[in-house]
């Protein structure tokens, strides 16, 4: 009755812990920085947006303020795109996601996007006085 052995789970070993099976392999992981990519890319194509719609407007006759506020809603576009650009590589750096290198360049394009806007937009403020 008592002469009977402890029972023990059969995973374990004498004076070894338990051995577990190594979590799977994620597949993927490039989901955030190919979408930074893509969103850095399309900020990239505003400034020949820019280009079009600021000879079109100036062609068509548009008067100056209105010139001004199709360049300020294409500066917008292009600095949600940045941010947003920005905002994916890093969640993709930070994800530690195996295209870093991916996340790295879309992150080095949006901010200098963004610093360019700032840029302009401190060009505008002290040439205006």
């Amino acid at each position: 009755m008592s002469d009977a052995a402890p029972q023990h789970p059969p995973h374990a070993t004498a004076g070894r812990p338990p051995q577990y099976a190594p979590p799977p392999a994620r597949r993927g992981g490039r989901t955030f920085a190919i979408l930074a990519l893509v969103v850095a890319g399309l900020e990239v194509l505003t400034g020949p947006l820019m280009v079009l719609v600021l000879s079109g407007a100036i062609r068509a006759g548009l008067d100056p303020s209105g010139i001004g506020l199709l360049s300020g809603g294409v500066g917008a576009l292009s600095a949600v795109l940045g941010a947003i650009a920005a905002a994916l590589a890093i969640v993709s750096i930070l994800r530690r996601e195996p295209a870093r290198v991916l996340a790295g360049i879309a992150l080095g394009i949006a901010i200098s996007a963004l610093a360019s806007l700032i840029a302009s937009a401190l060009q505008v403020v002290l040439f205006s006085f």
